[in-house]
């Protein structure tokens, strides 16, 4: 990481300097590349932030499920199925 800082100042300070058009877009091109380099190592050097969520929160989205199942009645619902009959005859 240490070398690829230095190499891009090195190369900033010759785009600077530099007066022939075809090696300034040739550093411009070398720096580019290693900026998306550096880009890189940085993000897999973090670590995301992802905590968990609190408890309390868990515990209180729970009791908001359980509280709309009871209200809309789908706590009661309860599936018999019955072996045979006709199709179409709801049995």
């Amino acid at each position: 990481m240490i070398k690829l800082v230095s190499r891009i100042d090195d190369l900033r300070e010759e785009v600077q300097m530099c007066k022939s058009d075809g090696r300034r877009k040739e550093i411009v091109a070398e720096l580019k590349q290693l900026r998306r380099e550096q880009g890189r190592l940085s993000l897999a050097d973090r670590e995301p932030k992802v905590a968990p969520l609190p408890s309390s929160f868990v515990d209180r989205v729970k009791a908001d499920q359980k509280i709309r199942a009871r209200l809309s009645g789908r706590d009661k619902i309860k599936v018999h199925f019955v072996q045979g009959g006709a199709p179409g005859s709801a049995k």
